[in-house]
């Protein structure tokens, strides 16, 4: 019977220790302590609050860790490292609505003040480039590199005249799988001889 009641007030007596403790209100946290035991390294928490999308569930602060049950969920460790709060951080996060204050919103125009105003409509968008377009960004591009628009002609010329073609741009899918391997050997080959 003693060793009964010393169980009973052990409990009570754990449970009061435990009442008497600090709760924690980091993200992710939920830890208790004494407030004498509070120091810079005692809490890992995460900055904001958690998403809940259809059984995915991950901070806000840390997207790119997912779990899909609540225990997974539990052990995604915490972003940040300091002292343990009892200041409930949800009073910074609005539920969205603290974003959309930081939101810049245009001001849609009237026509009188497009028509008025040195703004000019948007540029219509690229066509998809032809072959030869393909073919000439690619002699530009490799320009800028440093490859000579002259050598860039005639490995060009030479690829040509080996898959016996008057024009890759109208022949391209001809050749296109084994195009870019030996267009680049041929074009290291006379870099090199040209060097």
């Amino acid at each position: 019977m003693k060793e009964k009641e010393e169980k009973v007030a052990a409990e009570r007596k754990k449970k009061e220790d435990m009442q008497s403790l600090l709760a924690c209100k980091h993200f992710g946290c939920n830890a208790r302590y004494k407030a004498e035991d509070n120091h810079a390294q005692s809490c890992v928490y995460h900055e904001s609050p958690p998403i809940f999308h259809e059984t995915a569930k991950w901070w806000s602060c840390c997207p790119q860790k997912k779990a899909y049950d609540w225990e997974t969920f539990q052990a995604i460790p915490g972003c940040l490292t300091g002292e343990h709060t009892n200041i409930d951080p949800k009073t910074k996060h609005l539920g969205g609505s603290d974003l959309r204050e930081k939101t810049e919103v245009t001001k849609l125009k009237s026509i009188d003040d497009y028509n008025a105003g040195d703004d000019k409509p948007p540029a219509a968008p690229a066509k998809p480039l032809t072959n030869q377009g393909k073919i000439e960004a690619a002699k530009e591009s490799l320009a800028l590199l440093g490859v000579d628009k002259e050598l860039f002609d005639e490995v060009y010329e030479s690829y040509c005249a080996k898959h016996e073609v008057q024009d890759l741009s109208k022949d391209l899918w001809k050749v296109s799988k084994e195009f870019g391997e030996t267009f680049n050997a041929a074009l290291k080959k006379a870099k090199e001889e040209s060097a």
